[in-house]
């Protein structure tokens, strides 16, 4: 049973409605009598039946939508399309920007529709129930095209996938009021797409890669590559052709400087092969051997879906991320230090193995650790340090480490070899912790954190998976400095002075500091740079049958304008 104060919300919320439609001088006549029948009794989503055969499930906001507003037509007035449902139109049209295909919205659908009505091809007796039909249609995909722009279309756990970051959600009935209020349509959709930078800078990259598909793709590379400088091959042209036809623009400059020689493979066509490399996280020796071969080959239709893909997992996040916040990118092996905006802090980092994967999850920064000790989790002591004591009683010594039994050290003269199930390990602060000499810390179950290491030459490796989970950073000193003058009361002034004194102290943060691990394979940089990454996590494979289903998109259809655009 409803309850007064729900009624009287409801009611409040029909005189606003109204009066907001008075307001604007809202030209939708009068009820219609079909809207009034599909919706009037409704007690929840209702189904209707289209004029290509299909049904469409009109959700409970758009029933109350309707209902709320007296059963007035909102996009359409009698027998004519507003401009506002011309606009609504225009924007389902347009889905494809985010890689959303207007297929999924109904847009051919409506498109046929509302054509029927301009060209005036219905009977008289049709028309009532054909332009109740439009608004119904219009009302119901708009409101699931706008759901998944902030939500996404995908449900990684659906694909077996852990996904612990609360997703945004619409309020399509709020939504709509604002539509039928003549707010515009394109501003909506763009006040709801993630905020970041990256998101719409890889909205432009797939634009650019749509083209290049339509424009008939890139040709593979079969012909034999030189392995040195200077001599020629037959596949020498092809790989200038695929470089240049990517579009990557020093691979462009580089790859055409020696093209009055195509068939060599001079030092400049070994630097743009040496480029292509780093965006696909290849070892960057300029040699074109089976892995850049691999990544050559895959076609401009496979980078489409591809990032297809990565920009509905922006869309599984926050809308918003924050001013300030640390992105951890799991697959580019990447850290960036956002600070206002701006990319304060980019740096390498090594990430979980195979058996130990980083987890993809956020969380709030709260502590900053100089000189910290490393407490061996369980399964390293059960698997790793245990065994080495027993094959070497002089292994804690000279790795700087010592037992505890509860919170208590235990002397080295008084452990007990025999039992060292029952003590947990430690290392001591030092230049050879595993830790390094700082320690970035936002308590998560995962037991995930950031951390300097000794192990600095891993940074040079293309891929970076080598730890047993956590993230270890290339320039960690850099970010505690940045971090202790931006979000604790410790300048960093002190820190030279902590680091000297192999004792640890604990740095809490003052300001909210958001990190993200995340896991993209296609990033489109703040430099223009667009990059590929490995699936090292197999994530995105295992993504591909929801793909399939929900996201795949034709990038060779041609847009169709609708043809009120002008109105």
């Amino acid at each position: 049973m409803t309850s007064p104060i729900t009624n009287a919300v409801r009611a409040l919320a029909t005189a606003l409605l109204l009066l907001a439609m008075a307001a604007c001088g809202d030209p939708s006549g009068e009820p219609s009598p079909e809207i009034e029948a599909i919706v009037a009794n409704a007690d929840g989503p209702v189904t209707i039946r289209l004029p290509d055969g299909d049904t469409l499930v009109l959700s409970e906001p758009v029933v109350r939508f309707y209902r709320d507003r007296g059963y007035l037509q909102a996009w359409t007035y009698y027998d004519e399309i507003l401009d506002r449902g011309w606009q609504l139109l225009k924007v389902m049209e347009n889905a494809g920007q985010d890689g959303l295909d207007p297929v999924r919205y109904r847009f051919p659908v409506a498109l046929s529709m509302v054509q029927q009505v301009e060209e005036d091809s219905l009977e008289e007796e049709q028309e009532p129930g054909h332009m109740a039909a439009v608004d119904l249609v219009l009302s119901e995909v708009f409101g699931r095209y706008a759901n998944h722009l902030v939500g996404g279309v995908l449900d990684p756990s659906a694909s077996g996938l852990d996904w612990e970051i609360p997703k945004d959600s619409v309020d399509t009935y709020a939504l709509l009021v604002r539509l039928a209020t003549d707010e515009n349509p394109e501003a909506i959709i763009e006040s709801l797409r993630p905020e970041v930078p990256e998101y719409h800078l890889l909205m432009d990259q797939l634009a650019r890669y749509q083209r290049i598909v339509r424009e008939g793709g890139w040709q593979p590379v079969r012909g034999e590559i030189p392995t040195d400088i200077g001599q020629s091959g037959a596949g020498v042209v092809e790989l200038r052709n695929r470089l240049i036809k990517e579009g990557d623009a020093e691979e462009v400059r580089l790859a055409q400087y020696g093209a009055a020689a195509p068939t060599v493979y001079d030092d400049s066509l070994a630097a743009a092969v040496e480029h292509f490399q780093v965006r696909h996280a290849l070892q960057p020796d300029g040699r074109v051997g089976a892995s850049t071969i691999e990544q050559l080959n895959t076609s401009a239709e496979e980078r489409v879906q591809q990032i297809v893909l990565n920009l509905d997992q922006w869309r599984w996040l926050p809308q918003n991320l924050g001013d300030s916040y640390i992105l951890v990118n799991v697959a580019g092996f990447e850290l960036e230090y956002i600070r206002d905006d701006t990319v304060a802090l980019a740096m390498n980092v090594v990430v979980g193995q195979e058996g130990w994967e980083t987890a993809i999850f956020a969380d709030t920064m709260e502590h900053i650790v100089v000189n910290p000790y490393w407490n061996v989790p369980p399964s390293i002591r059960n698997d790793e340090v245990i065994p080495a004591i027993q094959r070497d009683p002089g292994y804690l010594s000279r790795n700087n480490m010592e037992a505890l039994a509860g919170s208590s050290v235990v002397p080295a003269s008084s452990i007990d070899f025999g039992n060292l199930e029952a003590y947990s390990f430690r290392q001591k602060p030092g230049s050879r912790n595993a830790l390094g000499r700082v320690k970035f810390l936002f308590p998560n179950e995962h037991d995930i954190y950031l951390h300097d290491t000794p192990a600095d030459q891993l940074f040079s490796a293309h891929s970076r998976a080598f730890s047993h989970g956590c993230i270890r950073l290339e320039k960690p000193l850099e970010l505690a400095r940045m971090l202790l003058d931006d979000v604790t009361d410790t300048p960093s002034s002190q820190l030279d002075e902590m680091l000297e004194s192999d004792t640890e102290q604990w740095i809490n943060l003052t300001k909210e500091l958001p990190v993200y691990i995340l896991y993209f394979t296609a990033w489109a940089g703040r430099d223009g740079t667009m990059r590929f990454y490995p699936d090292i996590y197999e994530r995105d494979r295992r993504l591909q049958e929801q793909v399939e289903q929900e996201l795949r998109i034709d990038p060779r259809t041609p847009r169709r304008v609708a043809s009120g655009e002008s109105r």
